[in-house]
Formats: C-alpha cells, sequence, structure tokens
C-alpha cells in the first residue's frame, strides 16, 4: 500500500466503524470506586506519555495499573515497557 495514501490515526479514529462500540477508556465503572488502589506501583512516565499519545486516557490508564486490572490500558502499558527495556538492553 502507498504510505501516502494511508489513514492517519486520527482519521482510523474518526472512522465511523470505529464508533459502532462505546470507547471503553472514556472512563471506569462506578463499581470501581470501592475497590482499594494500590499506589506503591512505580509507573513508567515514558511509557505514560506513550499510551496517551496512543488516545489512552493517562488518569484511566493509571487507575487500571493501580487496581491491576487487564484490559487493552494495561496490556499495552506493559508490552510497551517490555518493549523499552529490551531495546535500553540491546543499547537502541
Amino acid at each position: 500500500a502507498d504510505p501516502e495514501e494511508r489513514l492517519t490515526l486520527p482519521q482510523v479514529q474518526d472512522h465511523p466503524w470505529c464508533h459502532q462500540i462505546p470507547n471503553a477508556a472514556l472512563g471506569l465503572a462506578a463499581e470501581d470506586e470501592d475497590v482499594q488502589v494500590r499506589p506503591e506501583i512505580e509507573l513508567d512516565e515514558e511509557v505514560m506519555e506513550h499510551l496517551v499519545q496512543l488516545s489512552v486516557p493517562r488518569d484511566y490508564a493509571e487507575k487500571c495499573l493501580r487496581l491491576r486490572k487487564h484490559n487493552h490500558a494495561t496490556t499495552t502499558y506493559y508490552l510497551l515497557l517490555v518493549t523499552k527495556k529490551r531495546r535500553k538492553a540491546r543499547g537502541l
């Protein structure tokens, strides 16, 4: 495919197909408010900034990580973190 003809991420996100299912990243369910948050988790700032660039709301990602949820935000965070550590180990 010609890179000049590819859609940008904002164009993909604005496509009607992406609006068929509500965006789970817009907020947590009210019942999560009673769950004890684990503040001892140290989050990698560079990875958090990358998540925000990928349109994951920072507060949502932080809360999910501290609640040890398993969802797209936490999975993406840990995949980015592993990639960062591997690149650092290789000297890249």
